[in-house]
């Protein structure tokens, strides 16, 4: 992550006003936090470090990228009572329901019963699969020669 940022920093053009501010924000943020006093190039930790937000092994691995499981969670509550503001009652017999499928869902779950995704989102998933099986064969360094090599043919033509 750290190489590909710095390929990022190195290649961004001169000409943007405040790009350099907006890359240090990044990199102290989200990359490896800001330099420590001293000689050696050792730098504190980041606001947000890289295994927190960094997505790569739950696109393997299968894992849910985002927080849709927990928005399908609160509607499925919100049908589950039929209303927005339940009751004492309505919302124990909810309650009661939602255990109840609960354990279903369980029971499947450990005794192995697969349940294939719905066709809505199997396409999806399949595309963030071979998206990342991909993503180790790309070669980064080749893509960033050939940006580098096209933007030098526009300043060249005169088209930046």
């Amino acid at each position: 992550m750290e190489e590909t940022f710095e390929l990022l920093a190195e290649s961004q053009p001169t000409t943007v006003a405040h790009l350099d501010k907006l890359t240090s924000f990044f990199e102290h943020t989200y990359i490896r936090g800001r330099r420590r006093r001293g000689r050696a190039a050792t730098y504190g930790p980041a606001a947000f470090p890289v295994a927190t937000w960094n997505q790569h092994a739950a696109g393997s691995d299968g894992i849910a990228r985002s927080t849709n499981s927990v928005e399908g969670w609160h509607h499925g509550l919100q049908s589950l009572f039929q209303c927005h503001h339940p009751t004492v009652w309505t919302f124990m017999s909810g309650i009661q329901r939602d255990i109840q499928r609960q354990k279903a869902l369980f029971l499947q779950a450990t005794t192995e019963v697969s349940h294939p995704s719905t066709r809505k989102y199997r396409a999806p998933n399949d595309r963030v699969a071979r998206a990342v099986a991909a993503y180790g064969r790309a070669e980064v360094l080749g893509i960033f020669d050939r940006l580098r090599t096209c933007r030098t043919h526009r300043q060249v033509v005169g088209l930046l």
